[in-house]
Parts: C-alpha cells; structure tokens; sequence
C-alpha cells in the first residue's frame, strides 16, 4: 500500500526545497534502527481498508494483571483484589520464566495463588520455564482437584515458551483435559535483549512455526495446535512503530496461515509494556512510557494488554503500582474510547506504508531465520545473540550522542529524586535486566 501526495502536498515539497533545497529536504527524513525511513510529510492510502483488528472485533480489548510476588499469602491476596478492581485476565508468572522479571513464586506453589480463586470463572494464565512446566501443570492440577473442577471446566491456560515447548508437556496437558491456550510465540525475551520491530516479528513467527510443528507432533491437527497458540508483542513509547508491529504481525500470520492451509487467520495476539524502556530514574516518567505504549498497542489492535508497572524495573511493584498500571488502561478504554473504532489507523498514509514497509522486511528475516533452522538453532550457534547485539549496541551509540533521548536520564534528570516504593523481596538474576535502555546511563557508566 503506498501513499501519495495530493496537490497540497506537492505545493508543500516545492516549498520546502526552495527553502531547505533538495538535499537538504533529506535531513526531514528520519531513519529508524530497523533500516525503514519516515517521510515528513504523507497522502491519504485511498485504497486502504481496516485490517488490523481483534478475534472479537471492535470489542474492548482485555485487561491482563500480573500476578508475580514471591509470598504466596500476598499473591493470592494480589490476585482476589485485582480480580476486583477491573482486571479481566489474571497471569500468574512464576519464578524463572522470562515474565517474571526475577520474581515470582516457585511453580510448585502455583496452586497457593490460586486457591481462593473461582477457576471456572476467572481466566488464568501460568507462565513458567519450560524446565518447571510439569511442576506448575502439576500444581495447578492438584489445586483443580481440590476444588473438584475438572481442567475443562476451568479457565486455566498455559504460556509455554512457543519456540521451546516439547511434546510430552503438551501431551500432558492435552490428556488433563485443559481447553485453553497451551503455548505463546512471545516477542518479549528478544525485545529485551536488544531486538529491533524486524527481529521481534521475525521471531515470534519464527517460534510459532515450531509451535504448530510440535503441537501437531502431540496429536493436534493443524487448526486445532493454532487455536491453542498466542502471538505477544512488546509495546513501548516509539507509538508509530508499536502500532505498525501490531498491524504488520496479523498480515504476516494471514500468510502463515495460508500456507499450512488453516481454515481461519485469526489468532489472537497479545501486547506486553517493555521492560527495556522503563528507568530506575525519574520513575513516574514510566506511566508516560506506559500510557504511549497502550495507546499504540491498543490503536493496533492488540486482543490483551499487560502493563508493566512503572515501578518494576526498581523492585515488587506495591499496591500503588499494581492500581495504576490497571486504571491506566480503564480510563483509555473508557474515557477515551480507544477500542471503540476498528483499525483507526487504516488510510493514513504514514501508518498504511510503515506498515507494509514493516511487514516486508519482518517476513524476510522471518524467512531468513527459518533458512537457517530456525529460531531454536540461531540460538544455539550464537547467531541471534550477536545479532541482538549489534542492534543493542545501535540503539545504546544513539542514546549515548544524544539521537535518541531518555527523559529523566539522559534528558532533565530530576536532581530532586526520591526511591520509588517497592515491596520488601528479593530479587533473583534476570538475564535482561542488564539490557535496560537507562541501565548504563543510572549506573554512570556513559555520560549523559
């Protein structure tokens, strides 16, 4: 889909380049780390249609609350009160998993979160490392039991790493009976580490090939393994590509989906708040960070939403924090209707072209990552790490002379700062919390 300037626009260029003249016209460009150039100035995409949309339409789409504190009385607590106060989903994220950001309660005290829970009513997600995957189904079960709730009745799902999930485990949830989702294609991990909008796409499809090929291995048919797969996005303050990636994402899948011959595209894909934005410093500027990263992942059309709250990258967010990450989204959805319109983005020509522009260079790493067997063996030879590398180091060089800014870091550090409030806990190594964007400008270790 292209865009075209209309007469008025034409006239606008043509004044420009007599001011500026045409080289220096070029400076109103700006390119992104992913290798994509924005245009100052776009014309409508007369063409376009809505293409971006949730598995329920024009639907509100679902608050996702974490549930992630390491004192098993405090997280059920945790649970009951955000069930509460406006959360639609509950995801439980146990020590370990990538989600858990270095806390979490260990998988074989997943049923003590859950105890006081109306399973059959209340969806649940379990997120956990694939290693501690039969401790938590385990848990989980025996929790069921002791409600004698049968895994069919209830609204328990699992988010198993997509790109590593072995058959065994889907096997054995599939024998308990559960009816939910079973694995996620998770972008979260690379986004990260350093991953570009190209590179998160690429593997997250890249993980949810693997996905179908195992759950097809475990008994699925092929429609049945998508039905139980979920896409996860990260979403962060650059709104422009945030709402691009969610867009880009469900056309690449539409193409997966044609070549495994499923019946239907649809799938449903979920939007997580970055991590690798938030700061340590200046730590109210996060729910800014935040309400952009909502904004765009709900403008794109994310089915759920999880936000992490501002205070996370400082230690156990507290009650406060839990709130606002909450009502962050309720006065979005609410006040300001942003799920009200189905692809509000469709026909405007900046977000039409970085679109396609997205889409495109996310299917040719995705088919170059696949060439090369998959996410799985990049992994395994190095391959992705140095290419996350390259692209950290990018984005960190930009930060460093100024290209990119940090508000509250790099940009109007508050010499007034006061520690954040967090709750009392440990936290244990989390392999990414060193690839913060602000982690080494807090720690003094690159001028400002």
């Amino acid at each position: 889909m292209t865009s075209n300037l209309d007469s008025a626009g034409d006239e606008w260029r043509r004044r420009v380049a007599r001011v500026l003249g045409d080289e220096a016209f070029d400076a109103l460009r700006s390119p992104t780390i992913e290798g994509l150039v924005l245009e100052p100035l776009y014309g409508k995409a007369a063409e376009a249609r809505p293409r971006a949309f949730r598995q329920a339409g024009a639907a509100p789409w679902q608050i996702v609350q974490r549930i992630d504190d390491t004192d098993p009385a405090r997280a059920g607590a945790q649970a009951a009160e955000d069930n509460a106060e406006g959360a639609d989903v509950l995801r439980l994220c146990l020590a370990g998993s990538d989600a858990a950001f270095g806390f979490g309660l260990p998988a074989s005290q997943a049923g003590d979160a859950l105890a006081g829970l109306e399973l059959d009513r209340q969806p649940i997600e379990i997120c956990s490392t694939n290693g501690h995957g039969q401790d938590a189904a385990e848990a989980v079960l025996a929790c069921l039991d002791a409600a004698r709730l049968p895994p069919s009745l209830s609204k328990v799902s699992f988010r198993l790493d997509a790109a590593m999930v072995h058959v065994p485990m889907v096997a054995r949830l599939l024998e308990a009976g559960f009816q939910g989702p079973l694995a996620c294609a998770s972008g979260r991990a690379h986004h990260n580490a350093g991953a570009d909008a190209v590179q998160e796409i690429a593997a997250v499809l890249s993980s949810a090939v693997a996905a179908l090929r195992t759950m097809e291995q475990a008994g699925l048919p092929a429609d049945g393994a998508a039905e139980r797969l979920t896409l996860e996005l990260c979403a962060d303050a650059d709104v422009f590509m945030t709402l691009a990636k969610f867009r880009a994402v469900r056309l690449l899948w539409a193409e997966i989906a044609s070549a495994c011959r499923l019946p239907s595209a649809s799938i449903r894909v979920d939007a997580e708040t970055s991590f690798r934005m938030l700061t340590r410093q200046d730590v109210p500027t996060n729910m800014l960070r935040n309400t952009l990263a909502v904004f765009a992942a709900a403008v794109g059309g994310a089915d759920t939403v999880c936000v992490l709250p501002h205070t996370l990258a400082s230690g156990l967010p507290d009650a406060f924090a839990r709130r606002m990450a909450r009502n962050l989204q309720i006065i979005l959805m609410d006040e300001s209707h942003l799920a009200s319109v189905a692809d509000p983005a469709a026909g405007a020509g900046a977000f039409e072209k970085l679109t396609d522009d997205l889409a495109e260079a996310g299917w040719q790493a995705f088919q170059r990552l696949e060439a090369a067997g998959g996410l799985a063996a990049a992994g395994e030879d190095g391959s992705w790490a140095a290419a996350l590398a390259r692209t950290r180091q990018h984005r960190a060089a930009a930060i460093a002379d100024g290209r990119a800014a940090i508000l509250g870091v790099t940009h109007y550090p508050d010499a007034r700062e006061r520690p954040s409030a967090t709750l009392a806990s440990p936290r244990s190594a989390y392999a990414f919390d060193a690839f913060r964007d602000a982690a080494a400008f807090e720690a003094g270790e690159t001028a400002a």
